[in-house]
């Protein structure tokens, strides 16, 4: 599950997960996910502080970010004292960053690929590379995913429909 910017801040965060915990009749969640960096660093300082306690109460599994770019990672690593376990980023061959990839690879952050069918907008390439290898358009991008994080030594998670 994710906090959205609406329900960003300490307190709305811990507002946020009780009542998403609520809905799902659960104790605790895999993984909470702060769905936009924003431009507030403050906000995402107070909103990084409720994921932390979140997670040291044992209400999830895993805390981790959404969109965050190289630089946002570092401000946040710099003022928490849990790093994000996932960064989840729209991959795939169309749209991919290596680099930032690299860096949550160094440092031990896990990429979840947002996005890795293209939103459904295959294009002429995919859908020929499909035909040629009697695939569909699914499972050439899913390979894709797959293989681009092998060759990078890094594992990947890959997420299907609206997150």
């Amino acid at each position: 599950s994710k906090v959205d910017n609406g329900n960003q801040w300490y307190d709305h965060t811990l507002e946020s997960l009780k009542i998403t915990l609520e809905k799902l009749q659960t104790s605790y969640l895999d993984a909470f996910l702060v769905h936009w960096p924003g431009q507030n660093k403050e906000r995402i300082i107070s909103t990084w502080k409720a994921m932390e306690k979140a997670y040291e109460s044992g209400l999830v599994k895993s805390i981790g970010v959404c969109n965050f770019e190289i630089g946002q990672l570092q401000y946040l690593m710099e003022h928490c004292r849990i790093q994000p376990m996932i960064n989840q980023i729209e991959h795939s061959p169309l749209f991919h960053q290596p680099e930032l990839v690299s860096y949550c690879k160094e440092h031990q952050i896990q990429v979840m690929a947002w996005a890795p069918l293209q939103r459904g907008s295959f294009g002429e390439t995919i859908l020929s590379i499909a035909e040629k290898y009697q695939k569909t358009p699914a499972q050439v991008l899913l390979r894709w995913n797959r293989e681009s994080y092998r060759f990078q030594n890094q594992k990947i998670r890959i997420v299907y429909g609206k997150t």
